[in-house]
C-alpha cells in the first residue's frame, strides 16, 4: 500500500480527486488528524461519513465531463469541516499484482484560486489533470496580461507576487501530463487578470476590486486557464473559419509552429510554456495555406471578408 499525507485549511470543503492504474483494482482510505477514518472504499463503492465522501468509480462509469475511455479508475472525495492534516491511503486488492500508479491532485477555490489541500509527500513533477490526456486536446497554459488596474471606485488595485506582465503566472500548470507526454502544455495565452463579462446581480458583481473602473459594473478581473483557454479556443474557431478542413492535430501543430518566444519562455519546448506563447495571427496565416484548396471568401454570403497579411521587408519596405 501507499499513503499520502496532506494538509488543509480551516473552515472550507476540501476536494481531492485522483485518477490510477485501472489493472490494478485498489481500495482507498482516507484518515484526518481529527481521528476521523472512512473506508477502504473498493472499486465501484461510494462511502459517507463524519462529513467525508469518497466514490471510487468503475472505469467508464466517471460523471461528465470525467468520463474517459482510458481504462484507469477515478475517485472522488469530499472533506467537509476543519482539520490540521490527513492522508490518503491506496491498497492494491491483490498483494501479488504489479506495482501501478496514481496521480492525486487537490482543488483550488475563491476569486485568487486559492489551493484548499497541499500534499506533504509523494510530490512530483507535472500539475496537469487527466483531462490533458485526450487526444484531441489543445492544453493552453496562462500568463499575466497585467498586474495592476483601477477598480470601479478609483482605488488602485496591483497584484504583484503571481508573476510580472508577460511572464507565466504562478499557478499555470505545467507538463508532464500524467500519461508521460514530454511537455504537456501545447501554447499559452495572456489570460490572467484578463476583464470578463459578468452579471451584473452574480456573486462577482460584488467583489468591486475586482470591477475594473468604466465597467460599470458588467466585466470583472478574470484569470486561471479559465481564461487562456477560451482565447486559445477562439484563435482555433478563426483557423477553423479559414480552414474548415483542419483536424485537432493539424490545428495544434500549427498552434505549436507559430508560437512566439522571448525572454520569458525561453528556450521552447519546455514544461511551463510548451511551445511558446500563443500567435493568433501567426496561426490563422499558416492555416490558410494548409492543404486546403476550397474558396475562403464567398461575397455572396454575409459575414465574409479579406484575410490581409502585411509583410515586412528586410529593407523596411512593406507590402500586402
Amino acid at each position: 500500500s501507499t499513503r499520502v499525507t496532506f494538509k488543509g485549511r480551516n473552515d472550507a470543503t476540501h476536494f481531492i480527486t485522483a485518477w490510477y492504474d485501472g489493472e490494478v483494482p485498489a481500495d482507498i482510505t482516507v484518515e484526518l488528524s481529527t481521528g476521523v477514518r472512512v473506508g477502504p472504499v473498493g472499486p465501484g463503492q461510494l462511502l459517507e461519513e463524519h462529513g467525508l465522501t469518497i466514490i471510487q468509480y468503475a472505469p467508464g462509469n466517471e460523471f461528465y465531463p470525467w468520463t474517459s475511455t482510458s481504462g484507469d479508475r477515478a475517485v472522488w472525495i469530499r472533506i467537509i469541516g476543519t482539520f490540521g492534516g490527513g492522508s490518503v491511503e491506496i491498497k492494491a486488492l491483490d498483494a501479488t499484482a504489479e506495482p501501478g500508479f496514481i496521480d492525486l491532485y487537490t482543488d483550488v477555490s475563491g476569486p485568487n484560486l486559492t489551493p484548499q489541500v497541499t500534499f506533504t509527500s509523494h510530490l512530483a513533477e507535472g500539475r496537469l489533470q487527466d483531462w490533458a490526456t485526450t487526444p484531441g486536446v489543445i492544453v493552453a497554459g496562462d500568463h499575466n496580461i497585467r498586474t495592476e488596474w483601477v477598480d470601479i471606485d478609483g482605488f488602485a488595485r496591483s497584484i504583484t507576487d503571481e508573476g510580472a506582465v508577460d511572464d507565466l503566472w504562478l499557478k499555470s500548470s505545467a507538463g508532464p501530463s500524467r500519461d508521460g507526454r514530454d511537455y504537456g502544455v501545447d501554447v499559452t495565452a495572456p489570460g490572467q487578470n484578463s476583464f470578463s463579462p459578468i452579471g451584473p446581480d452574480s456573486y462577482w458583481a460584488t467583489l468591486r476590486g475586482n470591477l475594473p473602473e468604466g465597467s460599470d459594473g458588467l466585466y470583472g478581473r478574470f484569470g486561471g486557464t479559465s481564461a487562456s483557454a477560451p482565447i486559445v479556443l477562439g484563435a482555433v474557431a478563426l483557423m477553423l473559419q479559414v480552414n474548415p478542413t483542419l483536424t485537432a492535430e493539424q490545428a495544434r501543430a500549427i498552434l505549436r509552429g507559430t508560437a512566439r518566444i522571448d525572454e520569458f519562455t525561453g528556450d521552447v519546448p519546455n514544461v511551463d510554456w510548451g511551445f511558446g506563447k500563443l500567435d493568433v495571427h501567426a496561426a490563422v496565416g499558416r492555416s490558410l495555406a494548409y492543404g486546403y484548396s476550397g474558396p475562403w471568401f464567398n461575397p455572396s454570403q454575409s459575414g465574409h471578408g479579406w484575410f490581409v497579411e502585411m509583410l515586412q521587408g528586410a529593407d523596411g519596405s512593406q507590402r500586402l
